[in-house]
């Protein structure tokens, strides 16, 4: 199979050698770190720190670490635990993506 760096000379030879490397590197480091049974990251299986979902002013939700400081502008919502849990909390209550101003804006219509 041909590629468009096939078409190329001189440069190309060379920047196709460069894409393979980067390649075959980014697909040595995925399979390296995938833990097949579950399909997950090797840091996510092993991350055992409890987690804090968060939301800004806009309803933009967010998790962070337990025990450090909260950003300013954000504030906990009462949900916490493993990390799995808390993403699976954010994606039950945040339907909207929209932030909260938008949502507003496009409720009322211009006079």
């Amino acid at each position: 199979m041909s590629s468009p760096w096939d078409r190329c000379d001189g440069a190309g030879s060379n920047l196709r050698g460069v894409s393979y490397r980067l390649h075959r590197a980014a697909t040595a480091n995925a399979n390296t770190f995938t833990n097949d049974r579950q399909g997950q990251s090797m840091d996510e299986a092993e991350d055992t720190q409890t987690y804090a979902v968060v939301v800004n002013d806009e309803e933009q939700y967010s998790i962070w670490p337990m025990g450090r400081t909260i950003p300013a502008g954000w504030r906990e919502v009462g949900q916490s635990g493993p990390k799995a849990e808390c993403l699976a909390y954010i994606e039950q209550v945040w339907t909207d993506m929209r932030p909260l101003s938008l949502r507003k804006r496009m409720e009322d219509p211009p006079a």
